[in-house]
C-alpha cells in the first residue's frame, strides 16, 4: 500500500467542502477534542487541519476492526495521540475511551456516544461541548442528564438523506461484491432495520438484481416499505428466507441466538450498523476464515458465513464512502466542531439538533460543484 502522506494528498484533494468547512472555523486554541471515530485517512485530513487551527485531538475508536494502524502511526507522529489498533479486543477498546476521557478533553466527538456515556456514568467534568453522529449513539444517551450541550447530527437531512441513505447502501454492497466475488443478483437478502441505512440497502440490492424483503420493529417503517413495493414481514418468519441477512438498526442483538439458528445452510450475515454487536457473534461458535473477511460457523448444525466479522462492513472489509459522498459528511462535522465552540456553546445542556445555520453553507456549496 502506498505511504499514508501519498494517500493523504490524494485524499485531501477530493475533499473541497471540508476544506471549505475549515476556513470558516474560529482559531480552535485552547479546544481539547476527544474522539470516538473510525480512524482511517479521510478522518486524518480534517484531524489534522483543526490541529493546525490550534485544536488538540485524542482519537479513541469506534470499532475494533476499522483503525488503520498505519495511518493511526501517522497521526501520532504528527502529535495526535490515540489509543487504538486493528483487532483489538472490546475490553481494550473501551479502556482506550477511558484513556480519551484520562486526557482531559474540552469538547466530545463521537460515532457511537462511548466517551459521553462513560462520563456520565463516572460523574466525569469538564467536557463542555460534543458532537454525535450516530443513532446508536442518539440511542444510548436517551434518559442521560448531560451537564453540557450535546449535538446531534445524525438526524441533519444531508447526514441521514445523503451519507446514511445513499453512501453507506452502496458503499456497502460494493464492498460486498468485491470481496465475495459474489452478486446480491437472484438472491434473497433480508435487510434489518428500514431508517435510512436500511433503506439505501435495499435500494442497492435491487438495483444489483436481488429479491428483497424487510423487517422493522416500528410500524410506520413497516407501512413505508410496503409502500415502497418491498417485501415486508417479521424478522422471525424472514430470517429463514434470507440468502443474505443485512443488518441495520443501532440496537444490539438484533440477530439473537433463536434467530441465528433458522438461518438457511450457506446464508451469509452482513452489518452495515454502526456497531460491532448487532450480529450476537457468540452464538456462531466457533468461527474458520475461508477467504479475507468471509468466516463459515455452525449453528445448530446448520453452515453460515459471516462478512467482516459483524463489524460495520464498508469500512472494515473496505474504505468506507468515495471520498466525494464523504466530503459532504465530513464536512458537516467539521461545522459542528464550528457550532460547538460558536454560538453552540450557550445551548442548555441535553441533546439537540445541530441548527441548521451550521450544516445550510455545506449543503448549498455541494449543490455547486
Amino acid at each position: 500500500m502506498l505511504p499514508v502522506a501519498q494517500r493523504l494528498d490524494w485524499t485531501s484533494r477530493n475533499l473541497p467542502l471540508t476544506h471549505q468547512a475549515i476556513d470558516r472555523l474560529p482559531r480552535l486554541d485552547g479546544v481539547r477534542i476527544a474522539a470516538t471515530v473510525h480512524i482511517d485517512v479521510k478522518f486524518a485530513v480534517a484531524a489534522l487541519e483543526m490541529q493546525r487551527r490550534g485544536a488538540e485531538l485524542f482519537l479513541a475508536t469506534a470499532s475494533r476492526h476499522t483503525t488503520r494502524d498505519d495511518v493511526r502511526d501517522h497521526l501520532a507522529q504528527h502529535g495526535i495521540p490515540s489509543s487504538a489498533w486493528r483487532g483489538m479486543s472490546e475490553e481494550d477498546r473501551l479502556d482506550g475511551v477511558r484513556a480519551a476521557l484520562e486526557w482531559g478533553p474540552t469538547h466530545t466527538c463521537e460515532m457511537g456516544a462511548d466517551i459521553s456515556t462513560t462520563a456520565a456514568a463516572e460523574g466525569r467534568t469538564g467536557i463542555v461541548g460534543g458532537l454525535e453522529a450516530t443513532q446508536t449513539g442518539i440511542n444510548r444517551l436517551e434518559g442521560l442528564a448531560l451537564t453540557y450541550p450535546l449535538f446531534n447530527w445524525d438526524h441533519v437531512p444531508i447526514k441521514a438523506g445523503l451519507h446514511n441513505r445513499f453512501a453507506v447502501g452502496r458503499s456497502t454492497w460494493v464492498t460486498f461484491v468485491s470481496t465475495t466475488q459474489l452478486s446480491p443478483a437472484g438472491k434473497h437478502v433480508l435487510v434489518v432495520g428500514f431508517g435510512p441505512v436500511g433503506q439505501g440497502l435495499t435500494e442497492m440490492a435491487r438495483a444489483l438484481g436481488a429479491d428483497v424483503a424487510v423487517a422493522d420493529i416500528d410500524p410506520v417503517r413497516r407501512l413505508t416499505a410496503r409502500h415502497a413495493g418491498w417485501h415486508v414481514g417479521e424478522l422471525d418468519d424472514l430470517v429463514g428466507w434470507a440468502d443474505v441477512v443485512v443488518t441495520a438498526t443501532g440496537r444490539p442483538g438484533v440477530l439473537d441466538a433463536a434467530r441465528l439458528s433458522r438461518l438457511r445452510p450457506g446464508a451469509i450475515l452482513v452489518n452495515a450498523g454502526h456497531a460491532d454487536d448487532e450480529i450476537e457473534l457468540g452464538a456462531l461458535g466457533r468461527r474458520t476464515e475461508v477467504i479475507p473477511y468471509v468466516e463459515t460457523a455452525t449453528v445448530g448444525g446448520t453452515e453460515v458465513y459471516l462478512f467482516a466479522g459483524g463489524a460495520p462492513a464498508n469500512i472494515t472489509a473496505g474504505f468506507g464512502d468515495t471520498l466525494d459522498s464523504f466530503d459532504v459528511t465530513l464536512a458537516v462535522l467539521v461545522s459542528g466542531v464550528g457550532h460547538l465552540v460558536g454560538e453552540g456553546a450557550s445551548a442548555r445542556p441535553g441533546v439537540h439538533l445541530l441548527p441548521e445555520s451550521a450544516w445550510l453553507p455545506v449543503a448549498r456549496a455541494a449543490t455547486l460543484r
